[in-house]
């Protein structure tokens, strides 16, 4: 079997090698084909530095590209941080939870003890020796809400907060989930907000709720707890009918003396 040999030689070269060992080119000749391949290797080596060089370049253009972008975009999310802070701020000040408690009154029902707090959040303590709920009538108005302040998930089983017809009727949503759940109110609604124990939970030392009903857009912003507020429309026109109320008391008040003092 003939033998292979492998060289890192061009066919080119190898020929030229033979040639040149059988005499058949002059030693100008060799010499010039050695010149011409000298000369063809510059050329190329050439076009290879400035293939590098053109690359190099391009590195650079693009790092001084990225430092000014990561510049950019540093100063943007401080910009973004910033804003965040002032709406999240402006949000968490105003009127953004619709669920009004402010009328709400501790009770204890069926063993469990439901303390409101100042800030009209509910603490729940003792075990319930039958079904337990916390009631107070509310009006939601219309809109895509998230109703949520559940400080774990609950169920059925455990607790949860609920919105109903009355008391204990019909319901109209609940909450179960510690993230929120979607509530979409197609017109103004009254009822009543209820927490619902199940019969034998016992809340041990006690589980805070902190019930909220904000728009989907403020809980993207900030899912911060606040308690009612009422709004600039609701405020103005509370305003107003005091006014109107005063200003008839005044104009009411007969005449005496002392009016004309």
């Amino acid at each position: 079997m003939d033998g292979k040999f492998y060289t890192p030689y061009s066919r080119e070269e190898i020929l030229t090698a033979f040639r040149r060992a059988l005499g058949d080119l002059t030693d100008t000749q060799v010499f010039a084909l050695v010149a011409d391949e000298a000369a063809q290797r510059a050329e190329e080596d050439d076009v290879l530095s400035n293939a590098i060089a053109a690359i190099n370049a391009d590195l650079a253009a693009n790092y001084v590209r990225s430092t000014a972008l990561d510049a950019e975009t540093d100063a943007r999310t401080a910009a973004d941080q910033q804003q965040c802070a002032a709406l999240t701020g402006l949000i968490d000040s105003g009127a953004k939870n619709v669920l009004d408690l402010t009328n709400a009154q501790s009770v204890t029902v069926n063993g469990v003890t439901f303390t409101v707090n100042s800030d009209c959040s509910v603490t729940c303590t003792g075990q319930a020796t039958a079904t337990a709920f916390f009631s107070t009538a509310v009006t939601v108005p219309a809109g895509q809400f998230v109703f949520s302040g559940m400080p774990e998930d609950g169920s059925a089983a455990t607790y949860r907060q609920e919105l109903r017809v009355t008391p204990t009727g019909n319901v109209f949503t609940t909450n179960e989930s510690a993230a929120g759940s979607a509530l979409t109110v197609a017109n103004a609604w009254s009822g009543y907000f209820n927490i619902r124990v199940a019969a034998g939970y016992d809340f041990g030392s006690g589980k805070t709720l902190h019930p909220m009903i904000c728009t989907a857009a403020a809980m993207n912003i900030s899912g911060e707890y606040v308690p009612y507020r009422p709004s600039w429309d609701e405020m103005w026109a509370a305003i107003q009918a005091l006014q109107q109320t005063v200003g008839g008391s005044l104009r009411a008040a007969p005449e005496t003396e002392a009016n004309h003092a």
